[in-house]
C-alpha cells in the first residue's frame, strides 16, 4: 500500500444525526453521503479508503449521562458503559447498511474490539486485519466508541482519536472531515467568511473561530476536532487534511475527486 492510494473520510456525527434530540438519526442525508462515497468509488478505481462516523446523538447523551470518558468504575458505569456502546452500534449499523446499499464493501471495526488505552492514550491495539481489508480491497469503517482503558476501567474515543492512531500505522494521503458547516468560519457565530486555509498559527490565533458544536459533544466541539487534527499534520506533514460540508449533494464527492472545497489545514511556512 502507498500513501496516495489511501484516503480517511469521516462523517460528522451533526452531519448525520441531529444532535439536539436522543437517537435521532438522519437517514437520507446518511443516504445522500454514501451515494457521494460511492460515485467517488467508482470513479476512482485506484483509491483505498477507511470511513469514520461521529456518533452524534447516539452515543453522547448516553456518556455525558455515565460521564464514560473520565473513567468506569462501579457496576452502575459498566451497565452505562455497554449502553454508550449500544446506542453508538446503533447508529454504526446505520450508516453500514447504507453504504452496503449502494454497493460498497465495508465491513465494520468497531474500536472497543482492537484498541486499549492507559489514560485515554492507545498501548496496545490490532491494525492488522484493517490492513487485510484494505489489501483486499474492502473498505473498513470505524467509529466513535467506548475503549477499555487500564487506568480508568473505560473511557472514550472519538473517530478523530482513531484516526489519529490509524494515520500512524497506514499513511493516507488524505483526510477529509464532512461536517454539518461547509468548512471552518474566521468568523463564528455570524458564518459569512469562510476560511479557505488555515495553519497552526492562525488556528491558535483570536482570528479563527472553529466554533462549538451544535448540541451534546462528550469528545469536543469542532475546535478540538481541528486541534486532533493539527497534531496528525505535525506528526504526518505530507498528509491533506480537509473540512467540508456533509449536508449537501456534492462537496464529499468534490472533496474525495480531488476538487477544492471547504477548509484545507496546513502546517506553518
Amino acid at each position: 500500500m502507498t500513501p496516495s492510494d489511501l484516503v480517511f473520510v469521516k462523517l460528522g456525527g451533526a452531519a448525520i444525526t441531529d444532535k439536539t434530540k436522543p437517537l435521532t438519526s438522519l437517514p437520507d442525508r446518511i443516504a445522500n453521503l454514501a451515494d457521494q462515497i460511492a460515485r467517488a468509488w467508482k470513479n476512482r478505481p485506484e483509491m483505498q479508503m477507511v470511513i469514520g462516523h461521529g456518533s452524534g446523538s447516539f452515543g453522547h447523551y448516553s456518556a455525558q449521562k455515565y460521564n464514560t470518558k473520565n473513567g468506569v468504575h462501579t457496576t452502575a458505569d459498566w451497565q452505562g458503559f455497554a449502553e454508550v456502546w449500544n446506542n453508538a452500534r446503533q447508529l454504526n449499523e446505520q450508516v453500514i447498511h447504507a453504504l452496503l446499499n449502494v454497493g460498497l464493501p465495508v465491513i465494520a471495526f468497531p474500536p472497543s474490539a482492537w484498541i486499549v488505552t492507559e489514560n485515554r492514550e492507545p498501548v496496545a491495539f490490532l491494525v492488522e486485519p484493517i490492513r487485510k481489508a484494505l489489501e483486499n480491497r474492502l473498505i473498513p469503517v470505524v467509529n466513535g466508541d467506548v475503549i477499555f482503558d487500564r487506568a480508568s476501567g473505560g473511557t472514550i474515543l472519538s473517530t478523530e482519536d482513531v484516526f489519529s492512531l490509524l494515520a500512524n500505522e497506514l499513511h493516507p494521503s488524505r483526510i477529509i472531515l464532512a461536517s454539518r458547516e461547509p468548512g471552518v468560519w474566521k468568523n463564528y457565530p455570524e458564518n459569512t467568511q469562510l476560511a479557505e486555509s488555515i495553519s497552526f498559527s492562525e488556528f491558535q490565533s483570536a482570528s479563527i473561530a472553529a466554533g462549538g458544536s451544535a448540541g451534546m459533544d462528550v469528545t469536543g466541539g469542532m475546535a478540538k476536532k481541528i486541534g486532533l487534527m493539527m497534531e496528525i499534520l505535525s506528526r504526518n506533514p505530507a498528509i491533506e487534511i480537509t473540512i467540508t460540508g456533509g449536508m449537501d449533494n456534492h462537496s464529499v464527492l468534490d472533496a474525495l475527486e480531488g476538487r477544492l472545497t471547504g477548509t484545507r489545514l496546513q502546517k506553518d511556512g
